[in-house]
């Protein structure tokens, strides 16, 4: 008799525990609730001031070749954003200022990107109220 109810028991458990992990089934409502809280706060899209299409000849060049760079600048807060995009035409000449006094062998170096990116940081962050952003250069080309 304790054999059946042991064995019973045992379905019981694997039926409404172990067998609902094995196929997605539903967590608890508490879990289930604070996943999707957080979720929710991965969820928010990124703050991102774009400056796009800044072309510039590179300095000693002597018009022979140019360069084209786009900057996406992600910061973390709203007043950020909005500080960096009333300041988009200074913010865009101080990035066309940076690009145009580096020479084409200086931006052939290795980590030449890394280099931009933390200058064009650091210029970003006065614009935006010094505080931390990140910098991508999603287009970066060199002719």
């Amino acid at each position: 008799m304790m054999a059946v109810a042991a064995l019973a028991a045992g379905g019981l458990i694997g039926t409404f525990v172990v067998a609902p992990r094995f196929r997605g089934g539903k967590a608890p409502a508490a879990a289930t609730a604070s996943a999707d809280r957080a979720k929710k706060n991965d969820k928010e899209p990124p703050r991102i001031v774009k400056i796009e299409n800044v072309i510039v000849n590179p300095a000693g060049s002597q018009g022979q070749h140019y360069l084209i760079v786009s900057a996406d600048i992600e910061v973390n807060t709203a007043d950020a954003e909005a500080s960096l995009r009333r300041n988009e035409i200074p913010m865009r000449d101080a990035v066309t200022g940076i690009l145009e006094r580096m020479t084409l062998d200086r931006l052939t170096q290795l980590g030449a990107r890394d280099s931009l990116r933390g200058q064009i940081a650091r210029t970003a962050a006065t614009f935006a109220g010094d505080t931390a952003l990140k910098v991508y250069l999603p287009q970066f080309l060199i002719q």
